[in-house]
């Protein structure tokens, strides 16, 4: 009924004329924006950061998620702007709007990350696994992660096999989703960090994701540390972007066997994790989200 929730807000009464806003994705603050919209006053939609809309192989999720429902949209820096102009979403919603794409001096969320300091030769790297929430009954119009079973599985698999390496292992659960904070089964099983991950960030020698889909994995990826990514999802990003993650990480295989699950190489892993002489320079990931000359 999202039609009978948009004309119920056409009565609503003392809305603002102008709202700074986050995601459009999210329902209330959807609706609020295309009302405002319809009655003529501005909504400036903000970045959640990350690998958002702009930068997968598929432009539809920023244009109907983002950009149809913003009258202004800040990118974090004008390099990011420059890749949302370019990426085609906003030729798609051509016909109904055309938001102005406004950008930030750079992610300020970034200063942490560019502080960093790896530690010099570690005898045993310490091995941060960067866990991406599960999505329950919600799920993105381009979506960013299996099924929650089968993530669930992969997960439990994955951490069985990184207590069998010799590293410090620690894992993050995701904060959100349908599993409470603190609830995650791995919790039974291996360490975990249960406070937030900026508050963990310097600790490891080595970030392993399977997701691309996160704030954190900018984050990571912008700092002087090893990061390691098995990607559940190949085909997510855009091929420009991609080719910079493949610069920035160390990739491992993931094939999907006759029951759709997926499976990781061990051997190729553990030479990922443990191998500190390779890391991959974090160099066009900051000027991509600090910078605002018009590289890309």
């Amino acid at each position: 009924p999202a039609g009978q929730h948009l004309k119920a807000f056409e009565c609503a009464r003392n809305l603002p004329k102008r709202i700074w806003s986050g995601s459009a994705g999210i329902y209330l603050q959807r609706i609020i924006g295309l009302e405002i919209m319809r009655r003529g006053g501005d909504v400036v939609r903000f970045a959640h950061g990350g690998c958002y809309g702009h930068l997968f192989a598929n432009p539809h999720e920023a244009a109907v998620g983002e950009l149809a429902a913003s009258t202004h949209f800040v990118a974090p820096s004008g390099n990011m702007a420059t890749v949302m102009e370019n990426s085609g979403a906003l030729d798609l919603i051509a016909e109904v709007n055309r938001p102005k794409i406004l950008a930030l001096d750079g992610d300020a969320q970034l200063a942490q990350s560019l502080a960093m300091k790896r530690r010099s030769s570690p005898s045993r790297p310490r091995v941060l696994y960067v866990m991406t929430k599960m999505m329950g009954f919600m799920q993105y119009a381009t979506p960013c992660n299996p099924a929650d079973v089968v993530f669930l599985d992969w997960q439990y698999r994955l951490v069985e096999y990184l207590k069998t390496l010799p590293i410090d292992l620690l894992c993050q659960p995701h904060p959100g989703g349908p599993i409470p904070s603190g609830m995650h089964p791995v919790t039974k099983s291996a360490p975990t960090n249960d406070t937030r991950f900026e508050g963990i960030m310097d600790w490891p020698d080595v970030f392993l994701y399977d997701i691309v889909g996160s704030t954190t994995f900018i984050k990571a990826t912008a700092t002087d540390r090893k990061v390691v990514l098995a990607n559940l999802l190949p085909k997510l990003l855009s091929d420009h972007f991609m080719e910079t993650v493949r610069r920035r990480c160390t990739l491992v295989d993931v094939e999907y066997d006759e029951r759709n699950l997926p499976n990781f190489d061990k051997a190729q892993l553990a030479d990922a994790l443990c191998d500190l002489e390779q890391i991959g320079d974090p160099t066009e990931i900051r000027e991509l989200f600090l910078e605002g000359s018009p590289k890309w």
